[in-house]
């Protein structure tokens, strides 16, 4: 469904006017929920960091891997970080190979045009497949959480995660499979020191690590939903939609330090840092 530009009088200049917006996907709809103002630093001035965090670079190291792992490439290459490279070889050799599917498992599948109320939503899919048991869809994950079954990261991704919530919109009766790896807590030893501890070295202790507790670091379960659960995230779309077409998007001063990392536009939320300043942003490719 295409946007009217609106006139925007938040943070920014008197008369600026907001750009067409692109249909909604849910990486967009968690970021305007968790914060308006870094909604509008990203989606309308289009303006990101340089700098991608260490969680973010690792998380799409081991996402590349995973696409080529599902699409079920004999030789894959290995991320060069050594926490990304230790789960990619832990995966592989705990799940060994993708689960037989016919006629095959599609990865990185874009969907549009889907509606929820009048709200068109768009996404992509980590892998897809679509057979005589009906469609399946893959949500690969990574995370610092602490991932065993009744814990409180698969209590959030049963009830809450909007990922899910979209897919079930777009894919009525899918199978949802959430993928999940922990990424190894362990440092490298001895670092600084004349003996400190190779990468080799410190790939193959976080290994062994997943070895020999894997279910602490690999785990999947297939996500189930009530209809009111759907039809409650059916209007949070529609009020997301509704709001990021308007004039006011507040800063939302709880995130600034989320996860125990400042974020990237506290400058310019805080300090008066510039969005134009080309050595810490650049233009988005949204």
């Amino acid at each position: 469904m295409a946007s009217s530009p609106l006139p925007f009088a938040g943070h920014g200049a008197p008369g600026e006017v907001c750009p067409l917006l692109s249909p909604l996907h849910a990486s967009e709809m968690r970021l305007y929920q968790a914060c308006p103002r870094k909604w509008h630093h990203a989606y309308v001035s289009r303006r990101v960091a340089r700098a991608a965090s260490e969680a973010l670079s690792r998380g799409t190291a081991v996402h590349a891997y995973l696409a080529e792992w599902w699409r079920g490439s004999r030789t894959i290459e290995l991320p060069e970080d050594p926490v990304a490279r230790a789960c990619c070889i832990g995966y592989g050799a705990y799940w060994g190979a993708p689960p037989p599917a016919l006629p095959g498992w599609q990865v990185e599948q874009r969907f549009d045009g889907v509606l929820i109320g009048d709200v068109e939503v768009a996404g992509t899919l980590d892998a897809f497949c679509s057979d005589m048991a009906g469609q399946t869809i893959v949500e690969h994950k990574t995370t610092s959480q602490y991932i065993s079954p009744g814990s409180m990261y698969w209590r959030s991704v049963v009830t809450t995660d909007v990922q899910v919530s979209m897919y079930r919109a777009a894919f009525p009766g899918a199978k949802i499979l959430y993928d999940v790896i922990r990424k190894p807590a362990l440092r490298p030893l001895r670092a600084g020191k004349p003996n400190e501890e190779t990468s080799d070295e410190y790939v193959a202790r976080m290994v062994e690590a997943m070895a020999s507790e894997p279910e602490k670091y690999f785990q999947r379960a297939t996500v189930v939903r009530l209809e009111s659960e759907d039809e409650a995230f059916a209007r949070d779309v529609v009020s997301v939609d509704r709001l990021r077409r308007g004039k006011e998007h507040p800063r939302n001063a709880a995130q600034c330090f989320a996860y125990g990392q400042r974020c990237e536009y506290f400058g310019v939320c805080w300090e008066g840092q510039s969005l134009a300043d080309d050595s810490v942003f650049k233009e988005s490719d949204r």
